[in-house]
């Protein structure tokens, strides 16, 4: 008779866990590169962890996940390292491992004189993603004072 109860129980267990997997609503994937106003280049990253703007090329480094957090927040995931967007106070710029953090969560915001073009706010640091010319071939980015001009627009492409 025990030996039935616990066969009960494993066997309403797996039919809850089967139910739970079957209703549960798959994530969609919402992968776009985003290109500066300022420097014509997309957003990219590497493994090790940078992030910078570079030529736009299509590849999956330069591959964003859009992931909505609430109706306005929002991790930028990267497709090729699995890592998110992140800034600090003191207006660096790189991806970590996601981690749920503030530092990680990013607001759009669309300025009235630009239609396709939009900030990206992080939300810890009240600060815009910023792109840099200030490089040969690949362009930091990093975060500063927002200010709508084209230093700190983007765009989906």
């Amino acid at each position: 008779m025990r030996r039935s109860v616990k066969q009960v129980a494993i066997i309403a267990v797996l039919a809850i866990a089967a139910t739970v997997s079957i209703s549960s609503p798959a994530w969609a994937v919402n992968y776009g590169s985003y290109q500066s106003r300022r420097t014509n280049a997309c957003l990219d990253s590497n493994s090790a962890g940078e992030a910078y703007t570079l030529g736009c090329n299509t590849g999956y480094y330069q591959d964003w996940d859009l992931q909505l957090i609430t109706t306005s927040f929002y991790y930028l995931k990267n497709r090729a390292t699995g890592r998110c967007l992140d800034g600090n106070s003191a207006g660096s710029v790189y991806t970590l491992s996601c981690n749920g953090g503030a530092n990680q969560q990013w607001r759009r915001y669309y300025p009235s004189s630009y239609s396709s073009y939009g900030e990206w706010v992080n939300v810890a640091t009240g600060k815009c993603l910023t792109a840099s010319v200030y490089a040969p071939d690949k362009h930091a980015v990093f975060q500063s004072v927002c200010d709508e001009t084209q230093t700190d627009l983007w765009t989906r492409i």
